[in-house]
């Protein structure tokens, strides 16, 4: 961001139709990787071309609610990771 601008920020949102949603699977599974892998990838593409720095790190939270205790299902709290 420039000196003195504050930096903007606008969400965008879509939907992948069933049919979309399978040629995407396919694709993916055709390229080794998950679908949410390749969207990934896409969002980190349109990322570095709209940042001012085309070198950044994503971090992304993951539910990790790990098995230590027979009644792990019955806790509240923040089980979240990031990778």
């Amino acid at each position: 961001v420039a000196a003195g601008r504050a930096p903007r920020f606008v969400r965008r949102s879509a939907r992948l139709s069933l049919d979309e949603w399978k040629i995407l699977q396919e694709r993916s599974a055709a390229l080794g990787v998950t679908p949410s892998g390749l969207l990934l990838t896409a969002f980190s593409e349109v990322l570095a071309c709209w940042s001012a720095s085309p070198r950044f790190t994503l971090n992304l939270t993951t539910f990790n609610r790990l098995p230590l205790h027979p009644q792990v299902n019955r806790l509240m709290g923040d089980f979240t990771s990031l990778t």
